[in-house]
């Protein structure tokens, strides 16, 4: 009688199939366009109420609509905070992770690292929708972006900040470009050298991690990923961390059946977990700061299921801003807003560079 299959026997099988569907091979990486230069610059020429002649009711506008559609989809807040991060990160603040995949186009959407998984674009088409309304061809998307970021923060419970502005958006968008973006199975180490590329410190690193205190990860990326369990360089570093319980909750409540094959052959992402399993961000919406310090004591208490974030509770050079920031919510809040302005002032068009889109998701004729 044939023996039935293990929970380690399907993961394996599960594994090659992911390496072997997904994962490119050395070949097409060879192959691949080389990516954009690694964005470095912060832009002094982006000012405060710089529509205050042009179109004087525009961060009303996007306020709005943000408003309005957080209501509608819980995913809105987490997804626009998670979009801008992508869209600076890239190849700076433009708004090329926004140009959807249309006419033939391979743009950052199409990366494997943010496929099928960016949420609030809806949101941000709307809001650029009524500016079009009251002032045409004058608000960038970028620029949308920026506003929508920071009127998404001030909805879970932080206090406002002013957002510089005068951003111009892409002229095109690359898929290749997106595969910069940090993995979930990076160590701690890395993530840090890749934002200090980019002119960040570890505290600011640390601080920015926080906005993982809201929102959801695929399974596809999670502890209960197979590459986790078989071939993440952190693996071993954050095991000993892990919650046990919580690990159990993430395998069997949320993520049963990991990933499954469509009639195409493609992997399609189905199961997702709760980045916070306390949900923070609702329950303590009144406390300032307070979903992003859950946040850090989760990491602490080996609950979440990130395996990368959870890297930043052992790595010796971050272990001190995470204790310091789950213990202090309010100066938190104060750091994570003070880090949201420079990310969106990094390299973003300004001036005669780009143009201004008459829609986010496609590039102008």
């Amino acid at each position: 009688m044939a023996m039935a299959p293990t929970r380690k026997m399907i993961i394996a099988a599960v594994h090659l199939i992911l390496w072997a569907v997904v994962i490119p091979s050395s070949t097409a990486q060879a192959l691949a366009p080389a990516p954009a230069e690694t964005p470095t610059n912060f832009s002094s020429e982006l000012k405060v109420g710089f529509y205050q002649k042009t179109c004087p009711r525009a961060e009303e506008i996007v306020a709005n609509v943000i408003r309005k559609y957080s209501k509608i989809d819980d995913g809105t807040i987490p997804g626009i905070i998670r979009l801008i991060f992508h869209d600076c990160f890239i190849t700076g603040c433009d708004a090329s992770v926004l140009v959807k995949n249309i006419n033939g186009m391979q743009t950052e959407m199409a990366n494997l690292n943010q496929l099928n998984t960016l949420r609030g674009l809806d949101a941000i088409e709307a809001a650029k929708l009524e500016l079009e309304k009251e002032c045409p061809g004058t608000v960038s998307c970028a620029d949308v972006l920026a506003f929508a970021a920071r009127d998404s923060i001030v909805l879970l419970g932080n206090p406002s900040y002013a957002v510089p502005a005068g951003r111009r958006d892409s002229l095109t968008s690359k898929m290749e470009d997106a595969a910069a973006l940090p993995g979930p199975n990076m160590n701690a180490a890395n993530q840090v050298q890749a934002m200090a590329d980019r002119g960040f410190n570890v505290s600011e690193v640390v601080v920015l991690l926080g906005s993982h205190g809201v929102g959801r990860a695929h399974c596809f990326n999670s502890i209960a990923d197979p590459k986790f369990v078989f071939v993440s360089p952190v693996q071993s570093v954050v095991i000993p961390l892990l919650d046990k319980g919580y690990e159990r909750s993430v395998l069997y409540k949320h993520c049963r059946g990991i990933v499954s094959l469509n009639d195409t052959g493609r992997l399609m992402l189905e199961s997702i977990v709760p980045l916070d399993p306390t949900n923070a961000a609702t329950r303590k919406k009144h406390i300032v700061g307070a979903w992003g310090a859950q946040y850090y004591k989760n990491i602490m208490n080996g609950k979440e299921p990130l395996a990368s974030d959870l890297a930043f509770a052992v790595n010796g050079a971050t272990r001190e801003f995470v204790y310091r920031y789950a213990v202090n919510p309010k100066k938190w809040a104060e750091h994570f807003n003070a880090a949201m302005i420079k990310l969106s002032t990094l390299n973003p068009l300004t001036g005669n560079q780009g143009n201004i889109r008459k829609v986010c998701g496609v590039l102008n004729n």
